[in-house]
């Protein structure tokens, strides 16, 4: 948070609880490149510092370690200071979000039958009642210039554990009707998420563990025009700008990855990230080391390229218990920005005030790139739309 007054930023974190010591912080200024141990405690609740070291129009990024008496337990994590321009509340709970051409918002809840339609800085602009088949829900929403498409699929609630999950896309007039339906003969299994860009509906969908499919559709029609084989299974997540697509992997490959659908299914910018962590309990312990993939829960690609990835709950830190090292699950929502292979930046912080991220779960931007990330807001107990900088 940053104080104009004082010319300082309180910089905060979430405690770890188990098996650690205190925190050492670093400061780089991005400008120079040059990194500084700006503060270290031996307090494992010590959470909070003031730096009053900084010049102003400067970016600073920073990293937090978590420390044992032995050895660092953790990579550094980042937490880039990042522009914030505010948040607002939304009409109800809501679990998805889609922007169109004009920066027109839409949001809804996969069990609510309304659409809500919103403009960039908060007005409701419109409620459109849904005809939600009965059993399915929705599962993505997309939308352009073309008109406004939803994906339903089954309610996991309705169905035995051995059935297949089906589901169907329909495209929405301006009033909230069906236009089409695609397929016209009912469903298909195990289709994960849809975008639409250029004229073209893109649908995922799971062929088995290891492999998906991307199918085009024509906006316009429904008619399918052509589909590529994935060498992964997407999950929930789906991008597309300008004949490149992006897409979240499940839980068996992990990640996110670029690629394009015309040209072939395997991501030419595979994003997947990887957190080592380390400890022992005692000294004479050997070190042990854990790889913890971090599972992207929704992604967007900027109008220049870069990937926008959010991530919820994802980073584990280890806990000695009877001399036994287990892991904890810490709740880390943040954005990560790549820029073709490279981590370009970044941030987020966990919290349920203006500017943090409580329990995100849809991310999109508008035609400057600014970033509108749908996030529960505790507060109210509903959702809220918050809004950051490129």
């Amino acid at each position: 948070q940053f104080d104009d007054e004082a010319g300082t930023i309180q910089v905060t974190w979430n405690a770890i609880r188990g098996g650690v010591s205190g925190y050492e912080l670093r400061r780089t200024d991005t400008t120079t490149g040059e990194t500084l141990i700006v503060y270290r405690s031996d307090d494992p609740l010590d959470t909070l510092f003031v730096d009053a070291g900084v010049r102003p129009s400067t970016p600073y990024e920073y990293q937090v370690l978590a420390l044992s008496a032995v050895q660092t337990l953790s990579d550094p994590v980042a937490a880039a200071v990042h522009e914030f321009f505010g948040s607002w509340s939304t009409a109800s709970a809501c679990n998805q979000i889609a922007i169109d051409g004009e920066d027109v918002l839409y949001l809804v809840s996969s069990g609510s039958p309304v659409l809500y339609q919103y403009s960039v800085d908060g007005v409701l602009l419109n409620e459109i009642v849904l005809d939600v088949p009965d059993g399915f829900r929705i599962r993505d929403l997309a939308a352009d210039d073309s008109g406004v498409y939803i994906l339903y699929d089954r309610n996991v609630g309705t169905l035995f554990a051995q059935e297949p999950r089906v589901a169907f896309v329909v495209a929405l007039d301006d009033a909230g009707g069906v236009r089409y339906q695609w397929p016209p003969e009912g469903v298909r299994p195990e289709l994960t998420s849809l975008a639409v860009d250029d004229g073209s509906l893109w649908v995922a969908q799971v062929l088995s563990i290891h492999r998906g499919q991307m199918l085009q559709l024509s906006a316009l029609s429904g008619s399918l025009i052509d589909s590529t084989v994935l060498e992964r299974a997407p999950d929930w997540g789906l991008d597309v700008k300008d004949g490149e697509a992006a897409a979240v992997f499940g839980a068996s490959d992990g990640g996110a990855g670029v690629f394009s659908p015309i040209e072939g299914g395997v991501p030419s910018r595979r994003h997947r990230t990887t957190l080592i962590v380390s400890s022992r309990s005692t000294p004479a312990m050997p070190i042990e080391e854990y790889e913890v993939n971090q599972l992207a829960r929704d992604l967007a690609l900027s109008s220049e390229g870069p990937l926008y990835a959010l991530y919820t709950s994802s980073l584990q830190a280890p806990r000695v218990e009877n001399n036994f090292v287990k892991a904890i699950l810490e709740n880390t929502p943040h954005v990560e920005v790549m820029d073709g292979p490279e981590l370009r930046e970044s941030w987020g912080r966990s919290g349920d005030t203006p500017g943090r991220l409580d329990f995100p779960v849809g991310i999109v931007l508008d035609s400057d790139d600014r970033v509108y990330i749908l996030d529960r807001d505790g507060a109210a107990g509903g959702t809220r739309v918050q809004v950051f900088a490129p």
